[in-house]
């Protein structure tokens, strides 16, 4: 687990070695030996055991927050106190300062938080929901991200993309360049027909989970999308090694020449096979070489 390859896919450099940034907060609290809730609880924990379960992975950056502590994120936004002052907002921002510190320079260092679409449509009633994911945001620009990463659903994926959330990501976007932090989302429970509609966004990182349907996205929709974007996540299968290979050879061809890595669809659970899930890592890491 180096940077190397992180490195180059944030510098837009496209190279034969594909970096691996599956999301897996539920399965280092396995590797912990603790319950999900209770790993998140404990910022120590939480950054230690994502680092730990990185390390035999062998993946290429660690991303915090991506399914853990979304409850936090609605409760920071629904207004009264300071969204910082929520319990568990403060805890992944010590949890990812402390990756941050003791991490960034061995590997890739990624923040996840609610996107603006997602929080907007789970707390309509919030008082005063920019000011707050901004604030969110901004606190974790601070602590010097390689990238960080906005999780979305069907509340962005559901249609085209729009000025109201052009201008969302826009606000978001002005706010990180003060501190040189890159933009990105990932996208999952969406219609395929709106991919081509996310270069609109201007948001240079896109990671792509299964589709409302369940399925990955279609290859071509990505290599289109790939001119228009610095980077693109590609989904692939970790819990089935077999359909997984497939769909990594298939990407590499398809995408031959676009700046790509593979994560994901979804975050490995607690409950995956993690011998073959380490056998695939091996083979995928033989296909880019």
């Amino acid at each position: 687990m180096t940077r190397a390859a992180f490195d180059r896919f944030l510098n837009g450099q496209a190279g034969a070695e594909v970096p691996l940034v599956p999301m897996f907060e539920d399965l280092a609290s396995r590797v912990g030996s603790l319950g999900a809730e209770d790993m998140i609880a404990d910022a120590g924990a939480w950054s230690s055991n994502l680092a730990k379960t990185g390390k035999l992975l062998s993946a290429d950056a660690l991303v915090l927050g991506f399914g853990a502590g979304a409850a936090s994120y609605r409760d920071a936004v629904k207004g009264g106190a300071s969204a910082l002052e929520t319990a568990g907002v403060t805890t992944a921002l010590d949890a990812f300062d402390r990756l941050v510190k003791t991490e960034q320079s061995f590997t890739g260092c990624i923040a996840s938080i609610t996107g603006p679409m997602t929080l907007g449509a789970e707390v309509p009633d919030a008082a005063d929901l920019k000011h707050s994911l901004v604030e969110i945001a901004e606190a974790f620009c601070k602590t010097r991200p390689d990238l960080l990463l906005f999780r979305e659903g069907n509340a962005l994926g559901g249609q085209d993309v729009s000025m109201a959330e052009r201008k969302a990501y826009n606000t978001i976007k002005n706010m990180a360049s003060y501190y040189s932090v890159p933009l990105g989302i990932y996208l999952e429970d969406y219609v395929p027909s709106m991919i081509p509609s996310l270069a609109k966004l201007k948001v240079p990182y896109i990671f792509l989970g299964a589709d409302k349907a369940g399925n990955l996205p279609d290859l071509s929709l990505l290599r289109d999308l790939a001119a228009e974007v610095d980077g693109i996540g590609v989904p692939i299968n970790f819990t089935d090694a077999q359909a997984a290979r497939q769909q990594a050879q298939d990407a590499c061809n398809t995408l031959k020449g676009a700046n790509i890595l593979f994560t994901h669809s979804g975050e490995l659970g607690r409950e995956i096979d993690l011998e073959a899930t380490l056998e695939l890592i091996k083979d995928l890491r033989e296909m880019g070489s």
